[in-house]
């Protein structure tokens, strides 16, 4: 595996002909097999697809913490990147029994080259706060906190990871409808300050068309279904592009292909 990712013309190729086996009562299913994905640097690529398709199974090598059983996994993750990742189980990556200001202070520990203020950290977690309208104590216990607060939690903690590649499962699934489109705006400016290249799980095509680049449907095995950039009008920020007309027909294919309609 490499050190660093790979990169070919802007390209960043995640896994090449991949194979993933479990041994189940009676046999053995195939998550996936003959596998290869990449994307392109820069970008935010969303994927969607049913459960029980193999996503789980994909974002899980892809922070090594499951092996192919054969194929190449052509990139490693730096302690940055690993530190920037969002599970929808954010309560697994929070210690509820501590403060607000301890869990977010995780993010200043441990690394090899961690290149965060803690005090820069502490302030831009409090504006992040507040953008999604949370008044959130730093002396609170996080397990006190809502789910929504919880995962803002989480969600602050990796933006001030500075990650050059993001993953994220879900990473919204606790905050509710009226604070997302704030959020969608705050994670656009991020995006077009850094370089940072951002791979997404989302069952919301709200999601994914205020966020990304280009939306990747798999149906299970992660064979594609439907494979699109998304071109948003110069100077419309993504969620009222996620909102109007010209998504209209990208939302209907999406959800076409949620079906298992195959797009060319």
């Amino acid at each position: 595996m490499s050190a660093k990712p790979k990169t070919k013309n802007s390209w960043l190729q995640l896994i090449t002909d991949g194979a993933k086996t479990f041994s189940v009562p009676g046999g053995k299913v195939d998550v996936f097999k003959n596998f290869s994905f990449g994307i392109k640097a820069g970008e935010a690529t969303a994927v969607m697809a049913p459960n029980a398709s193999g996503k789980s199974v994909f974002t899980r090598v892809l922070l090594g913490l499951e092996t192919l059983d054969s194929g190449t996994l052509e990139f490693s993750l730096s302690d940055r990147d690993i530190l920037g990742f969002v599970t929808q189980r954010y309560q697994e990556q929070l210690l509820l029994t501590q403060s607000v200001r301890t869990n977010l202070l995780i993010a200043t520990k441990g690394l090899r080259d961690p290149g965060i203020n803690p005090q820069e950290l502490i302030e831009a977690s409090l504006d992040f706060f507040k953008v999604l309208g949370y008044d959130i104590k730093l002396n609170s216990v996080v397990g006190t906190l809502s789910g929504g607060q919880q995962q803002a939690i989480v969600l602050a903690r990796a933006f001030s990871a500075k990650s050059a590649f993001c993953i994220w499962d879900e990473p919204t699934s606790a905050i509710d409808m009226t604070r997302k489109r704030s959020l969608y705006k705050y994670i656009e400016q991020i995006r077009k300050s850094s370089n940072q290249t951002l791979l997404f799980i989302t069952h919301d095509d709200d999601e994914a068309l205020a966020i990304a680049d280009r939306v990747v449907v798999f149906e299970p095995g992660l064979v594609v279904l439907y494979d699109k950039q998304i071109l948003r009008p110069v100077g419309m920020d993504g969620w009222t592009y996620a909102g109007s007309q010209q998504a209209k027909l990208i939302k209907d294919q999406l959800r076409d292909a949620m079906c298992g309609k195959r797009w060319s």
